[in-house]
Order: C-alpha cells, then sequence, then structure tokens
C-alpha cells in the first residue's frame, strides 16, 4: 500500500514538473506573442520579449466623441517588478491602415500588479482601430549613463 502510494506521488510530481517546463516558446512563437490582436479593434504590441507574461492589454472599450472615436485601454503588470515603460498609439482605419501616426513616446510607471488606464481620441474620422506599443525605454542619455556607472 506504502509504495503504491509512493507511486503515485513520483508520478502525479513527474506529471506536475513537465507540464511546468511545457512553456517554453519557439522563436516563431515568441515573435506572434509579442503582437496580441485578441481584441478586434486594438492591437498591443511590445517591443521586448522581456514584457512577455509581464504586461497584458485589457478593458479595451471605444466611444465616440462627436465625430471622432476613443479608446481606453488598460495595461497591467503582472510581475512583481516596478517597470518603468513608455508608449505610442497610432489610429488605422477600419482597413488597418494608419491615419494617425504618432511620433510621441510618452512615459509611465507600473509598479508591482499595477493597472492603468489609458485613453486616446482618433482625431480623424475615419479613426477605428488603434494600434498600442508598449516598450522600455530608449534614452541615449540612460543607458550612456548607466554605463558610466557600470565602470566606476
Amino acid at each position: 500500500m506504502i509504495n503504491k502510494a509512493k507511486l503515485l506521488i513520483i508520478s502525479i510530481l513527474s506529471v506536475v514538473v513537465l507540464t511546468g517546463c511545457n512553456n517554453v516558446r519557439t522563436p516563431d512563437e515568441t515573435q506572434r506573442a509579442l503582437v496580441n490582436s485578441d481584441h478586434p479593434r486594438a492591437q498591443l504590441v511590445l517591443g521586448n520579449k522581456d514584457l512577455l507574461d509581464n504586461v497584458i492589454f485589457r478593458d479595451v472599450i471605444f466611444g465616440q466623441v462627436g465625430n471622432f472615436t476613443r479608446a481606453q485601454f488598460q495595461l497591467e503588470n503582472l510581475s512583481d517588478q516596478r517597470m518603468s515603460l513608455e508608449y505610442q498609439i497610432n489610429w488605422l482605419d477600419n482597413q488597418g491602415f494608419t491615419v494617425l501616426s504618432n511620433n510621441a513616446w510618452h512615459r509611465f510607471t507600473l509598479g508591482p500588479r499595477q493597472v492603468k488606464t489609458l485613453q486616446s481620441v482618433g482625431k480623424s474620422e475615419d479613426a477605428y482601430k488603434i494600434q498600442v506599443t508598449v516598450r522600455y525605454p530608449d534614452d541615449l542619455f540612460i543607458e550612456s549613463h548607466k554605463l558610466e556607472k557600470a565602470k566606476k
């Protein structure tokens, strides 16, 4: 009886360990996972694979402001780490062509497990859906400052 119980426990642990190791993505799966198109009118593009499984896009809603479309969405930090990030929103028409391209990046911080709500108004009557890109800040000054500190 004790041997059967040990065998059962070993079998269960083996299944748990093998299933837990199954989360490794191939390079192609990683590339596809960086672009989340689950919502028909909103797409999240992650600029770094380190953000995968750590930042999610949720609660996307659209409304009207006069003749323009307004979008609201949330970004959630699933990690236990504080993240300094930046985002950019581009508006697309209903066929997926860019109607409002925005070159500005907006910095924000997400604390551990924090949710941030963001909004944007497409200032064109053709604006129908959004593409949100989230990445780590690309700041030459910050990067060079880090390198100088590392040298000391």
